[in-house]
């Protein structure tokens, strides 16, 4: 369940790791389909080192996947990277009944 503190400090992580307003920019032009750095930076203005930066973070944190054709590096979201990472962040808010039942049975127990 969602509740427990190792689920909720995943969620902060993962939501604190997509706070960052390019890295949004990023992920959003890539929703869209494959992407090159070159038409990254165009499109969204950014400098290739910045751009970079950030497809290495959403790399490494698996959520960007990445393949090459001869000089150019194609960048595209990885669906089940991104199912494992929404899951504990949807489940917050899927069932607030449940999370008000919990509320009810903490309550009881500390009469």
């Amino acid at each position: 369940m969602a509740t427990k503190r190792d689920d909720l400090d995943s969620i902060v992580e993962t939501m604190s790791f997509l706070s960052d307003r390019n890295r949004l920019r990023i992920i959003s032009l890539l929703s869209g389909g494959e992407v090159c750095v070159n038409d990254i930076m165009n499109t969204l203005g950014l400098p290739q080192p910045l751009v970079s930066y950030h497809l290495r973070k959403l790399r490494e944190s698996g959520l960007v996947s990445n393949r090459r054709d001869r000089q150019w590096i194609f960048y595209s979201l990885d669906e089940d990277a991104w199912g494992k990472a929404a899951k504990p962040v949807a489940a917050l808010f899927e069932s607030p009944e449940k999370l008000l039942g919990q509320r009810k049975k903490a309550a009881k127990a500390r009469r």
